[in-house]
C-alpha cells in the first residue's frame, strides 16, 4: 500500500483550489498557508478519531477525503467566495464524512498518551 506524506497531501490540496498547477512548486507563503490548514485539519479529525495515521503516512484510503477537507479549509483563506466556497465546504463535509466510514468499520490502532501520577 502507497503513502503519502504531509507535504504531498499539501500539495494536492493546493492543487485542487487552484493555488498552484500540478508539477509546479508552491511558493513559500502558500505552503505554509496550505501546512497550517493541513495541521488544523488533522488536529480536528484525529481529536474525532477520524485520522488514525501518522502524518509522514497517510495511507491511500484517505488521500481524497483528506485532501478536499484540507482544500475545504483552505478556499475561504485564498478569497474563494460565493456558490464556489459552498461547494469546497460541501466537498469538506463528504471528506469528513468518509473518513468516518473508512475508520468505522476497523478500529485503526491510535496511540493514546497517558500521564500517572
Amino acid at each position: 500500500m502507497a503513502t503519502l506524506t504531509r507535504a504531498q497531501i499539501v500539495a494536492l490540496a493546493l492543487e485542487a483550489v487552484g493555488v498552484k498547477p500540478a508539477g509546479v512548486a508552491a511558493s513559500g507563503e502558500d505552503t505554509l498557508l496550505g501546512e497550517r490548514a493541513f495541521d488544523s485539519a488533522y488536529n480536528r479529525l484525529r481529536k474525532f478519531g477520524l485520522a488514525p495515521f501518522d502524518t509522514a503516512t497517510v495511507p491511500e484510503w484517505a488521500w481524497s477525503p483528506l485532501t478536499n477537507t484540507i482544500a475545504a479549509d483552505l478556499a475561504p483563506r485564498i478569497g474563494i467566495t460565493g456558490n464556489r466556497l459552498n461547494e469546497w465546504i460541501g466537498l469538506g463535509r463528504a471528506g469528513e464524512r468518509e473518513l468516518a466510514r473508512q475508520v468505522a468499520g476497523y478500529r485503526h490502532p491510535i496511540a493514546i498518551r497517558a500521564d500517572y501520577f
